[in-house]
C-alpha cells in the first residue's frame, strides 16, 4: 500500500516541485501520467481501507489482533483510506481533474465489497469475524459515496466515518468484554446473554441499531444522507445496490 502511495507522491513531486498541499498544482503533471497516478492512490486506498479484492488482512487482522485494539483497528486505524480519499483527491489532485468513468468504477467496488462483506459476515461464528466483515461493509458505503465527489458526497461520507468511528468502539468493546467474562469468542458457545449480562445486552443492541441505520440513531442520519445524495446525483442503480447491501 505504502509503496504504491510512494510512486504517485514519486510521480507528483517530479512534476508539481513540492510536496506541500497548498502549492500543488496538478495540472502541471502530464496528461498521460495522470491515469497512473490515479491507479497507484486508488490501489493504497484500496488495501488501507479493505475495499475487495484487497479485504483478506483486515478480517485475520481483527480477529488475531488483541481484544481491545481490535477497537482501534475498526474505528480509527480503518479510517486511513478515507482519509487519504479526501486529502488527495479534494485537496492536493482536485476533483476536476479525476475522469469520471474512473470515480464510477470505485463507487460500484465500493458498493460490491459493501455487498460480499455483508453476505461473508452473515456466515461468521466467530465474533470479531463478523464485526471485521461488518467494517469493511461501512467502509465500502463510504468509499461509493465519497466518490460522487461533490459537497454532499463528502458531508455524507465524513459523518458516516464519524458514526462508524463510535458505533464501532462501542462494539469491539462490549465484544472485548464478552470474551473477557465469559472465554468464548464463537456464536455456538453463546447464549442467554440478556439474562447473564443486561448491560452488555443493551449496549450491543445500541450498536446494533446505530449500525444498521434505524432511528433515532446517528446511523438513520448518516445512511439517509446517502441515500438522498445518490438520488439526487440520479445514481439510481447505485443507490439500489447500497439498499440491498
Amino acid at each position: 500500500s505504502d509503496l504504491a502511495l510512494l510512486g504517485a507522491i514519486v510521480l507528483i513531486y517530479t512534476f508539481a516541485g513540492t510536496p506541500i498541499y497548498s502549492d500543488i498544482y496538478f495540472n502541471k503533471v502530464p496528461m498521460e501520467l495522470r491515469m497512473p497516478i490515479y491507479i497507484l492512490l486508488f490501489i493504497t486506498i484500496f488495501i488501507k481501507s479493505g475495499i475487495l479484492p484487497f479485504h483478506h488482512w483486515v478480517v485475520d487482522t481483527y480477529e488475531e489482533s488483541n481484544h481491545l485494539f481490535s477497537a482501534v483497528l475498526s474505528a480509527i486505524i480503518s479510517k486511513a483510506g478515507v482519509f487519504l480519499f479526501v486529502v488527495l483527491f479534494i485537496k492536493v489532485i482536485g476533483y476536476k481533474y479525476i475522469e469520471p468513468n474512473l470515480l464510477d468504477i470505485v463507487a460500484w467496488l465500493g458498493v460490491i465489497t459493501s455487498i460480499v462483506a455483508t453476505f461473508k459476515a452473515i456466515s461468521q461464528d466467530s465474533l470479531k469475524r463478523l464485526l471485521a466483515y461488518s467494517s469493511i461493509a461501512q467502509i465500502g458505503y463510504i468509499i461509493t459515496i465519497l466518490s460522487i465527489l461533490n459537497s454532499s458526497g463528502l458531508e455524507a461520507g465524513l459523518y458516516h466515518t464519524v458514526i462508524h468511528t463510535f458505533v464501532k468502539l462501542l462494539l469491539f468493546i462490549n465484544i472485548a468484554s464478552i470474551i473477557y467474562i465469559t472465554g468464548k469468542s464463537r456464536f455456538s458457545e453463546l447464549g442467554g446473554l440478556l439474562y447473564k449480562y443486561p448491560t452488555l445486552f443493551i449496549m450491543l443492541l445500541i450498536g446494533i441499531i446505530g449500525l444498521a441505520g434505524m432511528p433515532p440513531l446517528g446511523g438513520f442520519s448518516s445512511k439517509f444522507l446517502i441515500y438522498t445524495t445518490l438520488l439526487e446525483e440520479k445514481k439510481a442503480l447505485l443507490l439500489v445496490a447500497v439498499m440491498f447491501s
